[in-house]
């Protein structure tokens, strides 16, 4: 994803996030045969890994090619110790991070720090990693097996609906 379409996608973030106070997690879809937005919603009693590749399946249809992630999530310089979450960390921060994987490529992230006074959100500098830093995002990994999954769906469906 070029950096203009990030930088979009950092703005309607930010203006959701100031409007609403949150922001709704959500999965920006490129496909073959067009684009789709998936709001996710992460149910206590269903994992967030479930979820992800539940959206994979619904949009195999388009044949993607790229997904983003969009969601607040906690940052901190100093790496929690085994039991601690980013959460606990004195140096944390709140953020918007936004992490595009398209098929055999590296990771694009952008990242924008925020703090909250009373209820006005403050925004800190927007950053990318450092050039030749490898990004990771295993929880876009399930969305590539729900890909894989309904596009066997799709694929079996037309075969049954031929036969027919």
């Amino acid at each position: 994803m070029d950096k203009e379409k990030m930088k979009e996608l950092v703005d309607k973030a930010v203006s959701d996030l100031k409007e609403k106070g949150n922001l709704q997690p959500m999965l920006i879809v490129d496909g073959v045969l067009g684009q789709a937005i998936v709001m996710m919603e992460f149910p206590e009693e269903v994992s967030k890994r479930t979820v992800i590749e539940e959206a994979g399946r619904a949009v195999a249809e388009i044949l993607p090619f790229g997904v983003a992630i969009i969601t607040e999530c906690w940052t901190a310089k100093t790496m929690p110790q085994p039991g601690q979450h980013l959460c606990d960390m004195p140096d944390r921060e709140e953020a918007i991070s936004i992490l595009y994987w398209e098929q055999g490529k590296e990771i694009d992230a952008l990242l924008v720090p925020f703090t909250r006074v009373g209820t006005e959100i403050v925004l800190g500098e927007t950053s990318t990693p450092d050039p030749g830093t490898k990004v990771a995002a295993p929880i876009l990994a399930p969305f590539w097996i729900g890909v894989a999954k309904g596009a066997t769906e799709v694929m079996h469906d037309r075969k049954h609906t031929q036969n027919n």
